[in-house]
């Protein structure tokens, strides 16, 4: 990795999957997985999204099947829900398609994630505060839409985190299973 860079996320792909990244002003781009090549560990990998705007990066990368939706959260407390499928598929390494109409007083974006409409998401702010909601509570609207508001926020705090509830049970047999020696486990969301 360069040194102007992070390692934002990694997930397992099958054959025919399809990869979503979307970038910190809202752009979002989603490829086949064939269009990243197989790579081993010393490499520096290819570029998956053009993210050279001024104060851009990566938020988020994730699997994105059909049937899921694109939650995204802006710092101010609004978002939105959008199914996958309108997100048209580019090319690995383009600039993308706008995932959230930009308004400053809704704030950047501040967190992405792909979710089905079951799953419980936590929302958490820089002073601590934690909100919890299932996803399909989250109004669903067009991809280049404002979004409605999910968080009420103080005049002095932001979005800082959002995230998928991971069930106890699931979590439990994760880490029995991880303690076993099994190595690494994928925990289910739901």
């Amino acid at each position: 990795i360069h040194d102007d860079d992070e390692l934002v996320s990694t997930r397992r792909v099958d054959a025919g999957d399809r990869v979503l990244i979307v970038s910190r002003n809202g752009m979002a781009v989603r490829f086949e997985e064939g269009q990243a090549r197989p790579m081993g560990r010393d490499t520096s990998g290819v570029r998956g999204m053009d993210v050279s705007g001024e104060g851009d990066a990566v938020l988020v990368m994730d699997v994105a099947r059909d049937d899921m939706e694109l939650l995204v959260v802006t710092e101010n407390g609004y978002g939105k829900r959008t199914p996958i499928s309108e997100y048209r598929l580019t090319r690995r390494g383009a600039k993308g398609v706008g995932t959230i109409k930009a308004v400053e007083a809704r704030g950047e974006l501040a967190g992405a994630l792909v979710v089905r409409p079951h799953q419980e998401l936590v929302f958490i702010s820089g002073q601590g505060m934690v909100q919890r909601t299932r996803a399909g509570e989250i109004r669903q609207t067009g991809r280049l839409t404002q979004g409605v508001r999910i968080m009420n926020m103080r005049d002095d705090d932001t979005v800082s985190a959002v995230a998928v509830v991971v069930e106890e049970q699931a979590a439990d047999a994760a880490v029995d299973s991880a303690q076993e020696g099994d190595g690494p486990v994928d925990i289910p969301s739901g």
